[in-house]
Formats: C-alpha cells, sequence, structure tokens
C-alpha cells in the first residue's frame, strides 16, 4: 500500500527499474477501481492486475512525465488511452541544472551545521559569462535550461539531431555536433 513517503517512493523506483508488472497493489486498490472508466495517478501502478480489476477504463492519466508505472503495451492492446504531463517537471530540472556555484551543497552542510568554502570543484567555479555550455538533447529540458542561461550571458552550444537549425537559432543555441560540444563546453 502507497501510505507514506517512503512506500511512494519504493514504488516509484521499482516502476522505473523494472516496470508496472513489479509494483504490489493493495486488495482496496484493486476493489475502488471495479467500477471506473478513468484511472488517474501519480506513482500508483496500473499493471495487469489493476487493469483486470477495472475492466471499464477506457483512460488512463498519469500526473508525471514518466509512464514507467503504466503496463503500456496492456493498455495499447485493449485500447486504452494512456496520458502523461510530459514536460511537467522539465522547469525544476532546468533550473537544477542552471545551479553552478554549490548552492545546493552549500546549504547541505549548512543543514548539517558546517559552514563549507571549499568544494571539490572550486576551482572550475568562474563567472559564467565567460563559460560555454553545451546541452546535449534541446527538448524540454534543454530548452529550458538554454533560456536561463541567456540571462547570465553565456555561450550556449547543443546537441539534438531531432530539432532544426531554426529552433536552435530561436534558444540561441548554436547547433552542433557531439564531439564539437564535448571538446569546447567547460559545463555540459
Amino acid at each position: 500500500t502507497l501510505t507514506d513517503i517512503k512506500s511512494l517512493t519504493t514504488c516509484e523506483r521499482t516502476a522505473e527499474l523494472r516496470g508496472a508488472e513489479a509494483c504490489p497493489v493493495s486488495a482496496e486498490m484493486l476493489e475502488a477501481v471495479r467500477e471506473a472508466e478513468i484511472l488517474v495517478t501519480h506513482v500508483a501502478p496500473v499493471n495487469r492486475a489493476v487493469l483486470d480489476a477495472a475492466p471499464n477504463v477506457k483512460i488512463v492519466g498519469v500526473l508525471r512525465t514518466g509512464t514507467e508505472n503504466v503496463n503500456l503495451d496492456l493498455c495499447r492492446e485493449r485500447g486504452i488511452a494512456v496520458y502523461n504531463a510530459e514536460g511537467r517537471n522539465s522547469t525544476a530540472v532546468a533550473d537544477l541544472v542552471v545551479e553552478m556555484r554549490n548552492i545546493a551543497r552549500a546549504h547541505g552542510a549548512l543543514v548539517q551545521g558546517k559552514w563549507v568554502k571549499m568544494f571539490p570543484n572550486i576551482m572550475m567555479n568562474r563567472d559564467m559569462c565567460r563559460c560555454t555550455v553545451g546541452i546535449i538533447g534541446v527538448g524540454r529540458v534543454g530548452s529550458n535550461v538554454a533560456k536561463r542561461l541567456q540571462a547570465f550571458n553565456m555561450k550556449t552550444i547543443g546537441y539534438d539531431p531531432y530539432i532544426p537549425l531554426e529552433r536552435g537559432q530561436q534558444l540561441g543555441v548554436e547547433l552542433t555536433d557531439l564531439d564539437t560540444l564535448l571538446r569546447e563546453s567547460d559545463y555540459i
């Protein structure tokens, strides 16, 4: 049963590593879905046991980007539409990517009552406007990272074989091949 943060995290991790069928489902959940036509979940599995218990389901909604907790093949086989919140966390992920000055590490140390000024990457820290950042994959997260980096006046290069050059130009990202990106980037 998914009654606390530990059980939720364990279920989420299990689904990500081994798929929806690896996640146990409670009897209460199976009973709760019996008459459902629409299932909406965040972490709870939608596996064969759930779908067998809910023969009327036509739509599954997942309130997160990934659908690891849903047996997509079985849904497809049964004609059940699956929708997810694609890009839901791309803003938060982009914000974390731009953190280059050990803010999270310093905060963690402060929480433990320590004042740390030297971190392993301290020699790599320099003014962001003098750096080149390489973005591998300029999709939702990569695009959001590029937008944030513009505010720091950084040179931004990207590798993404699936987007046109015009899209890179709109984002202020110079698209290049992967070898060039790896060679020229201060941060990736």
